[in-house]
């Protein structure tokens, strides 16, 4: 059974990331949503739209695949992002084509090419590059 853990940036000074479970209580139209701290077991509220789930899978280096994460897909030389497609009740690989629209593809048929290479909160330029 994969475990369920959220991660969300602290609303506070220094926007660091928390990760940990979500918390019943803080509602996304009261803008205001709790994670309890893996490591510290504090809850910490945080950022609503930065909150993102992770999708159970680790990239080709080992590392967690979380909603709203950037990955290349060196087999395919191609770039997308994570997300989270509600009609179909799973997570997918948006890939970014040329012009700026995207391609939903089933995560797991690229999870072993995946390499995450930053997050759309941190790091939004990643996907701009083949816009322009």
């Amino acid at each position: 059974m994969r475990k369920i853990i959220f991660r969300g940036k602290i609303d506070d000074y220094d926007h660091k990331w928390v990760y940990g479970s979500l918390l019943s209580g803080g509602c996304l139209e009261d803008k205001v949503v709790r994670i309890l701290d893996n490591e510290t077991g504090d809850e910490e509220n945080v950022i609503p739209e930065t909150v993102g789930q992770f999708t159970g899978l680790t990239d080709k280096n080992g590392k967690k695949i979380f909603e709203g994460d950037i990955a290349n897909c060196v087999e395919f030389n191609c770039c997308g992002k994570i997300d989270w497609n509600s009609e179909e009740a799973g997570f997918y690989f948006s890939v970014l084509l040329d012009g700026g629209s995207y391609e939903e593809e089933f995560i797991y048929d690229y999870s072993d090419e995946l390499e995450i290479i930053g997050n759309i909160y941190d790091n939004p330029e990643m996907l701009k590059s083949k816009v322009d």
